[in-house]
């Protein structure tokens, strides 16, 4: 909490002009310590300005917090199913339905190739990845149960 007299004191130094760096330093010297920041908003507030748009921008690099990126996994779909008497499942994510729609179709009519696989459709591209993870010569016991 700022003391009104230094609220005051910063009123008279933007109404001179001086920015806030100035105003800081001239704090400062009389002896009373503020974070510039703190003395940017009222400034601002003085002035009726509003803040610099985009102002993480101007944030050193190794002083920003990372900000979290938009989830792209919109979609969810599990296949459970039986092949060898053992219960495997498919765990697919896409951004898209048309993904998932084409990996379903391999899905629905082979067993993944461990137990368990979890896919990120997004970063498997054509048929030759998704090898990796559908074990195209074998095929269900039954059909899978798909849930979305």
């Amino acid at each position: 909490m700022v003391k009104p007299a230094t609220v005051n004191r910063i009123r008279t130094l933007s109404k001179q002009g001086k920015s806030s760096n100035e105003i800081a330093r001239q704090l400062r010297r009389e002896g009373i310590g503020i974070r510039r920041q703190t003395i940017l908003n009222y400034v601002r507030e003085f002035k009726g300005r509003p803040p610099k748009p985009q102002r993480y921008k101007y944030i050193p690099k190794k002083y920003r917090r990372p900000i979290a990126p938009p989830p792209t996994r919109k979609y969810h779909v599990s296949a459970f199913g039986k092949h060898d008497k053992i219960s495997k499942r498919y765990e697919v994510f896409a951004s898209t339905k048309k993904q998932l729609h084409h990996f379903l179709i391999d899905g629905v009519k082979h067993p993944p190739k461990r137990r368990i696989e979890r896919i990120d459709l997004d970063r498997v591209k054509g048929l030759s990845q998704r090898a990796r993870h559908v074990d195209y010569g074998e095929y269900w016991d039954e059909r899978p149960e798909i849930k979305s």
